[in-house]
């Protein structure tokens, strides 16, 4: 029992005369709010359109993190004469995984479900009847790349394809899946 008691001591004075250790603020656990723009398109789309939101990052350890989005795009689609464009409003939950997590420059990959309402408008619908707004529930996937540029800033990209079915697009006989490609600033407080 001496020799334990005598490791615990020895133990106990190392840890409170060791200097403190250098601070890993690339991977700390945090919350960064931020805003992103970029362009939206897909398989189908017609062209690129613009693409924006705000976000709210949560870092719970140094390689996993969380993402709440919200934002705004309008994507078209063409089939011979027909064309539909839809008002696309996203809102996303996400989890990432940070690779390379200690280092100012990291990769990361994303996956998480969405809630996305859509609103066709155009002429193509093939009845001549509008159709309604539609409240669509989606998955998407993704990669992109977080650089430190300060201690409570951080700049990032990424592309996420995201999976949905619009009715409208899908009666042009199309695929309304889209890939967004973004770029944004995160900011800690």
């Amino acid at each position: 029992m001496p020799r334990l008691s005598v490791a615990l001591a020895w133990a106990a004075a190392a840890l409170l005369a060791a200097p403190p250790g250098a601070a890993q603020s690339n991977s700390d656990p945090n919350a960064e709010w931020g805003a992103h723009a970029g362009v939206a398109t897909g398989r189908d789309v017609y062209g690129g359109r613009a693409a924006a939101g705000i976000h709210w990052r949560p870092r719970l350890t140094g390689a996993l993190g969380l993402e709440v989005s919200a934002g705004y795009e309008r994507e078209a689609w063409v089939s011979g004469d027909r064309r539909v464009d839809a008002d696309h409003v996203p809102v996303e939950g996400s989890l990432i995984f940070f690779l390379l997590y200690t280092r100012r420059v990291q990769p990361y990959l994303l996956a998480g479900i969405g809630y996305h309402w859509v609103n066709p408008h155009g002429n193509g619908f093939s009845d001549g009847q509008p159709y309604s707004a539609q409240n669509l529930f989606g998955l998407h996937a993704g990669a992109g790349v977080d650089v430190r540029v300060g201690e409570n800033t951080s700049l990032w990209a990424d592309a996420r394809w995201t999976f949905m079915d619009v009715d409208a697009v899908q009666d042009l006989g199309l695929k309304s899946d889209t890939i967004r490609v973004v770029a944004g600033v995160n900011l800690t407080f």
